[in-house]
């Protein structure tokens, strides 16, 4: 795994929302899609992370009336991400450092384009 970088070890099927998405489709994505946090991109750049827990803690503190119409740009966190280049070694730190099962990569800290995403079991697959 030395060698590698986060451009070797990313899934470059990014299922991804904008921030203008509703909260309740957003929902669905997530639960269609297997995984607790999605990409929140704006013209493909990235802007920012939804978590799942997050998502659903609030759909169950509001009612099917108070989030019809609602998007989920109050919810999106400032995103953990890393740069395609960086190596698989900082990649792993970052997962743990931060706490997180999936991080996003992008082409560059400048354009922010998000190509792909890495989970901690795409990292654990190179190792064994």
């Amino acid at each position: 795994m030395q060698d590698k970088t986060a451009y070797d070890l990313m899934d470059k099927k990014v299922v991804a929302v904008s921030d203008d998405a509703s909260i309740l489709a957003t929902a669905r994505l997530i639960e269609t899609s297997n995984v607790d946090l999605l990409p929140v991109v704006n013209d493909g750049r990235l802007v920012g992370v939804i978590e799942g827990p997050m998502l659903l803690d609030y759909i169950l503190k509001h009612t099917e009336e108070e989030l019809d119409g609602k998007t989920i740009k109050p919810l999106v966190k400032k995103p953990v991400f890393v740069v395609e280049e960086e190596p698989a070694s900082q990649v792993v730190a970052k997962i743990i450092r931060n706490n997180l099962t999936r991080i996003p990569v992008v082409d560059s800290e400048e354009s922010m384009q998000c190509i792909g995403v890495i989970s901690a079991s795409d990292v654990l697959k190179t190792i064994g």
